[in-house]
């Protein structure tokens, strides 16, 4: 029940989000500045058993959440929110580190607008 709630939640959101397109991927500049960035990933990933707490941002390693919180994606994917980074301290690079992506579209980062 709780995940329903903190789900309906996330929904009532706007979100700005922008598809990491390759295995390092640098981050927008009005993206840097957020307090959080949110990681989003396609159904094919979850299901292959990829290590998702590889990926970081700069020097910041993501920190895994669980959710059925999704997005609609690019081609009808949705995109499922599985991680965050904290940006208070900010990171020392905007590059992105998703190892082994292969396909764009699979992956996204994105922020809560208010």
């Amino acid at each position: 029940m709780n995940q329903l709630k903190n789900c309906n939640k996330l929904a009532s959101y706007h979100w700005e989000t922008v598809a990491a397109s390759q295995e390092e991927f640098r981050i927008l500049e009005n993206y840097m500045n957020k307090d959080k960035l949110y990681l989003f990933v396609s159904r094919d990933i979850l299901d292959s058993n990829y290590d998702l707490s590889k990926v970081t941002l700069g020097d910041k390693p993501i920190k895994l959440v669980e959710s059925s919180f999704n997005l609609p994606g690019t081609g009808l994917k949705a995109l499922f929110l599985v991680g965050k980074f904290d940006l208070k301290d900010k990171s020392s690079s905007d590059v992105l580190k998703v190892p082994g992506l292969n396909k764009a579209g699979n992956v996204a980062v994105g922020y809560k607008k208010k």
